[in-house]
């Protein structure tokens, strides 16, 4: 059974790697950036290495939160609290948020070996202030 992955900020390493694999895997992909014309254009690389059944879209970050109750959160931990801001209208209700952010001190300038501290405890717990109540 078929389901729509919303890959949110979804043009990047992390996003353009789960997206191949779950469109080869036959899951429906909306991949979302600031950039439509990124996401139709990461779309489009995904539809030719997946294969011609593929079903991936691209989407503005925005309209493809809207698209799914299945969200994936692809971005760089200086990226997180922005784009979850400005998300939140979008969110629909119960959906699941899966944050793939790791807060790297290379974000900031530092070493990428190094894990800055979150006020919050974790990018997750972070994420999970900054979305509306019910999405898990």
């Amino acid at each position: 059974m078929s389901r729509t992955i919303a890959v949110l900020g979804g043009t990047g390493p992390a996003g353009m790697g789960l997206s191949l694999r779950w469109a080869r895997a036959g899951e429906r992909i909306v991949i979302g950036s600031r950039s439509i014309e990124r996401a139709q254009e990461a779309a489009a690389t995904i539809r030719e290495k997946a294969g011609a059944s593929a079903k991936v879209a691209g989407e503005e970050n925005t309209a493809a939160c809207a698209a799914s109750d299945l969200l994936v959160l692809t971005v760089p931990f200086e990226g997180q609290a922005g784009l979850l801001k400005q998300l939140k209208p979008a969110f629909r209700a119960n959906s699941i948020l899966i944050d793939a952010t790791v807060p790297l001190a290379s974000s900031v300038g530092g070493r990428a070996s190094r894990v800055l501290g979150v006020w919050q405890g974790s990018a997750a717990q972070q994420a999970a202030e900054l979305v509306p109540k019910g999405v898990r």
